[in-house]
C-alpha cells in the first residue's frame, strides 16, 4: 500500500509575533547599570507599546485582529509578562546591562505607554514575554543573558514564553520595533481513523489510544531560540512518564484518548507543544521529534511513530526547513491501515499508514501532494 502525504507550504498558522514599540526622550538621569558619566549625560526614557503583529485597523482607528487560515486557541497569544534588557552595543562597557523593566497585571492593561530608562548609544535590545524564571538577578551582561535557558516544563496553554532582539542605536528621541515570537511549535493531531481493509483486522478497533511527542527537546536558550548542548531530551525514544509528570502541563506532551479508533474519522484536535528541533541527521543520542500514536489490537500494543516534517513524512523543499521549528504549526491527519511497530523509535514500513501533514505559518499556499 502506498503512503500518501499532504504537504502545506506556507508560514506560521499560530502566530504569536507582537511588536514592542520603543521610543526614547531625553529625561532625568536613567536607572541602568554602572552608567559613566558619559551616558549619565546623555540619559533617555524608552516609551514601549506592545501591539500585536497580526492587528488590523478599522476606519475608526480600532484594532481588530485578523484570524488567519486556522483557528487560533485563545491561550496562544497572551501577554501576562514582559521583560525588556537593554545592553550596550559598545564602548569600554560593551555588553553591560543598561536597563532592566519587569511587567506583569495591570501594568500590561494598555500594552502601551511603557516607561523604560535607559541611556543613549549603540544597543542591543531584548524583549522576553512569559519567561517563567523567577531569578534574572544574576543577568548583569549579555553574556549571562545568552547562557539562560527556558524549560519546556515550564510552559503552560496561555503563558508561551515568546522572545524577541533587535540592534539600535538610541539618540534622545528614537523609535524602534521587536518582533517576538513562541519558543514552542505546535503539532496538532487533527483526526485519526482505521483502513484495514482487506487484512485479517477488517472491522478490529484501535483501543486504548494514547498520543505523545518523542525525541522532545526540553531545553531552549533564550536569545537564540536553539537548544543547550547537550540537550536535554523528554520522552526519549518513548513515553516516559516522570518527564510528562514533570511539566506544568501534561497534555503539551501525552494525552490519552477516549475512544477506540475505528473506519469513522474521529476529530481530534489536540494540541502538543515542543521546541525547536531540526537537526540534520539522527544519531543514538539526538533523534528526530516524533508524533507517535499507541494502541492495542487484539490486545498487542503497537506502536505508529511519525517523524515530524521529515523526508518520507510530509517535508518538502517548500516548507523551508527539516523538523521542528519555532513558532511554526503542523496539522496531522492519519489513517492507519496495518499493525504498527512493536517499538515507538522504530520508524513504520511503507503501507502502514496514511497521513498528511500541514505546516503552516499566518498565510497559507495550495496543497501539494507527494505519494511514497
Amino acid at each position: 500500500m502506498k503512503q500518501i502525504f499532504n504537504v502545506a507550504k506556507g508560514m506560521l498558522a499560530i502566530v504569536a509575533a507582537c511588536v514592542v514599540v520603543i521610543s526614547a526622550f531625553s529625561c532625568d538621569k536613567g536607572d541602568a547599570v554602572d552608567v559613566d558619566r558619559e551616558m549619565q549625560s546623555k540619559s533617555a526614557s524608552l516609551i514601549v507599546s506592545i501591539v500585536p503583529e497580526y492587528a488590523e485597523s478599522d476606519k475608526n482607528g480600532a484594532v481588530t485582529k485578523t484570524t488567519g487560515p486556522e483557528i487560533v486557541r485563545p491561550s496562544d497569544d497572551k501577554v501576562n509578562l514582559l521583560e525588556l534588557f537593554v545592553f550596550r552595543a559598545d564602548g569600554s562597557g560593551k555588553g553591560d546591562l543598561d536597563a532592566y523593566k519587569k511587567l506583569e497585571g495591570s501594568e500590561l492593561a494598555s500594552l502601551s505607554g511603557i516607561e523604560l530608562r535607559t541611556t543613549t548609544g549603540p544597543k542591543i535590545i531584548y524583549a522576553v514575554v512569559n519567561s517563567h524564571n523567577e531569578n534574572w538577578s544574576g543577568v548583569k551582561t549579555q553574556e549571562d543573558f545568552e547562557g539562560k535557558l527556558a524549560s519546556l516544563q515550564k510552559e503552560n496553554l496561555g503563558d508561551f514564553t515568546m522572545v524577541g532582539q533587535t540592534e539600535a542605536t538610541l539618540q534622545l528621541t528614537t523609535s524602534v520595533s521587536i518582533s517576538v515570537s513562541r519558543l514552542v511549535a505546535r503539532v496538532m493531531l487533527a483526526t485519526i481513523k482505521t483502513d484495514f481493509s482487506g487484512t485479517p483486522y477488517e472491522g478490529t478497533p484501535l483501543k486504548n489510544v494514547k498520543v505523545y511527542l518523542t525525541n522532545v527537546h526540553g531545553n531552549n536558550c533564550y536569545a537564540s531560540g536553539e537548544d543547550s548542548s547537550p540537550a536535554v531530551i523528554f520522552n526519549d525514544k518513548k513515553y516516559n512518564s516522570g518527564d510528562v509528570a514533570g511539566c506544568a502541563c501534561s497534555e503539551i506532551l501525552y494525552v490519552e484518548m477516549p475512544l477506540d479508533a475505528t473506519e469513522v474519522t474521529h476529530a481530534l484536535s489536540h494540541y502538543f507543544y515542543c521546541y525547536e528541533n531540526m537537526i540534520e541527521t539522527e544519531s543514538d543520542e539526538n533523534r528526530f521529534t516524533r508524533l507517535v500514536i499507541e494502541g492495542q489490537l487484539n490486545g498487542n500494543t503497537y506502536y505508529y511513530p511519525i517523524n515530524i516534517n521529515r523526508e518520507g513524512f510530509g517535508y518538502s523543499e517548500g516548507n523551508g526547513h527539516k523538523g521542528v521549528k519555532r513558532n511554526t504549526s503542523y496539522t496531522i491527519d492519519v489513517v492507519i491501515c496495518r499493525p504498527g511497530s512493536t517499538d515507538p523509535d522504530h520508524i513504520l514500513e511503507y503501507g502502514t499508514l496514511q497521513a498528511s501533514i500541514n505546516v503552516a505559518d499566518w498565510v497559507t499556499v495550495p496543497d501539494v501532494e507527494v505519494e511514497f
